[in-house]
């Protein structure tokens, strides 16, 4: 018989699986055939880095030795006799890897550098480290104690230990200090971009002074010992992350080290300093002795004030939870983990002093991962596919859609991939839907292979429209784009409602997918849900749904904009799911770790409140149950 040109696949999907490496499915057509071909197109250079042919049982595919942080286009063709059928495309963009290592004649130079006895000043700039395998987002500068040239590189480990380490233990002689942000992507002229770097001054961006922390974990900026041979180098990160996941290789920080420095010796302390020192401290000793009278009587006038004053410094000191440090603005934390046992007095002493230490926190995540590009998001094309024009995903998280036909506008969305405790992209936080992108709503749905949706807002609020109604409201079909959508069940209870739709492609009526809908309807915009239980409640409903849906793709998440009711849900299933298994938590870790995949993630301090607020109760919940067993907390 005569074989006619085959049908083209079907669902095809492709995500980046390595720096190195695109894994691909598809569903095969309803013909007879013989193989598929597969090709890979560098997107940049236009070039053909992959072909291959496999056979009729094969419906995935992983294409390996590609380039980290590369656009590729992926076609899969079904090939019959002499026939080939129309190709099905995909593009993707392969995972960022650490910056390739600078070569040795670019590192910190002594012949440029100024020496004191206690500092060392040196120039860097972007341009030491190439940003191919993804843009540099940190810097942290390694001190090494050594007077040998015999080691090329800092020890590999991450982090390193802090100044205070170093000095509090003779056996330690290297540290790093406080990350600082890397400004090398902001610009056409950020290459040239230069630090210019004081190690040993309690330099702000290093970290700032060490004299006012007792916390050995801190990175700050503390002098050098005198007459010491020190040598520096620059560790440049690409991805940095500090969580303990079973997907060890999406989540390990990503970073290179510029080449050790030639020792470099500080100054040693002169003689005329010594007795100009002593000369000083005897003549303050007389100018404290003769004002002694007056300054007690002028303490005692303002005894009152010095006490809180002093007593407002201490709360500031003891509660500062221990974590490290992101030197932006001073110093910052990337994650200030709690120990569960400790929670409770933790709680009350952010929230002392008019939840003085809470406001601080929340303040210091206010700039996270905000000078990462958005330049799709910007395009003209795309400006009318937002709802919120200051809400936008960064490039390097968006999801983005299949091609339809030759516009390269057409795999945007707004929406951004979100980690989870167990998987890099294991959300996707996206904004309601408009009237306009709810055919690309329901696309990524099932691009994705999502089998979970969580809606937190209403359509409309307070009399505005916050979410287009995207879903049918009966259990007629309806198109969306090349989808059909049917709603199965509608679930309706007092503070949530749960739908239930069966999706399938117009092109193959014969294979559905079941996706649910957890539709939370007691959420007000910018606030947060009356009580704590509710909101727990559901989160565990949407959990055990999702648990028991192997196989599924990211779970989708939107309130309005998509980042603050949204930010909110996430951190608190990811919360709930580590107080089963983890005697620590770490709430302000999981905010900037959220922030650094879309912007304004938990986007009030109320809803930064209200999420340290469940988790007292659930641990509140938790003892009760332990001292009286017989009776039952819904929490």
């Amino acid at each position: 018989s005569i074989r006619t040109k085959p049908k083209r696949v079907h669902s095809l999907h492709c995500r980046p699986q390595s720096a190195t490496s695109i894994s691909c499915s598809w569903g095969p057509p309803e013909a007879d055939f013989d193989s598929y071909s597969i090709e890979c197109l560098h997107q940049e250079s236009h070039t053909l880095v992959y072909s291959r042919r496999v056979g009729q049982d094969s419906s995935s595919y992983t294409i390996t030795q590609l380039e980290p942080h590369k656009h590729y286009t992926i076609s899969v063709k079904v090939i019959s006799d002499r026939t080939t059928s129309e190709e099905a495309v995909d593009s993707v963009v392969t995972m960022i890897d650490r910056p390739p290592q600078p070569p040795v004649s670019v590192r910190v130079s002594v012949k440029t550098a100024m020496v004191t006895k206690s500092s060392i000043s040196f120039q860097f700039n972007c341009s030491w480290f190439s940003d191919i395998n993804g843009a540099i987002r940190f810097f942290t500068v390694v001190v090494m104690e050594s007077e040998g040239v015999s080691e090329m590189q800092p020890d590999q480990r991450h982090p390193l230990p802090s100044y205070l380490d170093y000095r509090s233990n003779s056996s330690i002689k290297s540290y790093q200090t406080s990350y600082f942000t890397s400004h090398c992507s902001e610009g056409p002229d950020s290459s040239t971009f230069t630090y210019n770097i004081s190690l040993g001054t309690g330099m702000d961006l290093l970290g700032g002074s060490c004299e006012s922390s007792r916390d050995l974990g801190h990175l700050c900026d503390g002098p050098l010992k005198t007459k010491t041979s020190y040598r520096l180098s620059v560790r440049a990160f690409t991805q940095m992350f500090e969580k303990e996941t079973t997907d060890s290789q999406a989540w390990s920080p990503l970073f290179t080290d510029t080449f050790l420095s030639t020792p470099v010796i500080t100054k040693t302390e002169p003689l005329s300093g010594v007795i100009e020192g002593i000369s000083a401290g005897l003549f303050l000793i007389i100018m404290i002795i003769g004002i002694t009278a007056l300054l007690v009587c002028r303490h005692r006038a303002h005894k009152l004030v010095v006490e809180r004053s002093v007593a407002r410094m201490s709360v500031r000191r003891e509660g500062s939870p221990a974590g490290v440090q992101l030197g932006i603005r001073g110093s910052r934390r990337v994650s200030s983990p709690i120990k569960v046992t400790n929670f409770e007095s933790y709680y009350n002493k952010l929230l002392a002093d008019s939840n003085y230490l809470l406001s601080e926190q929340y303040e210091d995540l206010k700039d996270v991962g905000r000078n990462q590009p958005l330049d799709s998001a910007l395009l003209p094309e795309n400006r009318g596919k937002n709802r919120y024009n200051n809400i936008l995903p960064y490039d390097s998280t968006r999801v983005k859609l299949s091609y339809v036909d030759d516009d390269p506008c057409s795999d945007y969305i707004n929406a951004s991939y979100i980690p989870g405790n167990h998987f890099r992209r294991e959300y996707i936080a996206t904004q309601g839907p408009l009237p306009g992108t709810k055919d690309d709503f329901w696309k990524m749905v099932w691009e994705q292979n999502v089998h979970n949706m969580v809606m937190v807002t209403q359509c409309v609020e307070k009399g505005r429209v916050k979410c287009d109604h995207y879903w049918p409201f009966d259990q007629d079909p309806l198109y969306y784009g090349d989808l059909i959508v049917q709603m199965l069940s509608e679930s309706v209870l007092p503070e949530w409602t749960i739908r239930e739709f069966r999706i399938c492609s117009e092109e193959q009526l014969s294979f559905s997918r079941l996706v649910r809908q957890f539709h939370y309807t007691v959420w007000p915009d910018h606030g947060v849900p009356e009580s704590t239980q509710s909101l727990v409640q559901f989160v565990r409903t949407v959990r055990d749904y999702i648990n028991r849906s192997p196989g599924s793709g990211p779970t989708v998440v939107h309130c309005s904009a998509g980042v603050g009711r949204t930010g909110t849900f996430i951190v608190l299933d990811r919360l709930l799911q580590l107080l089963n298994t983890r005697d620590t938590l770490d709430i302000y870790g999981a905010v900037f770790d959220l922030r650094l995949h879309r912007s304004h993630m938990v986007q009030t301090e109320s809803q930064y409140l209200y999420l340290h607020q469940c988790v007292r109760d659930v641990l509140r919940a938790r003892k009760l149950r332990s001292e009286q067993e017989d009776l039952v907390y819904p929490m």
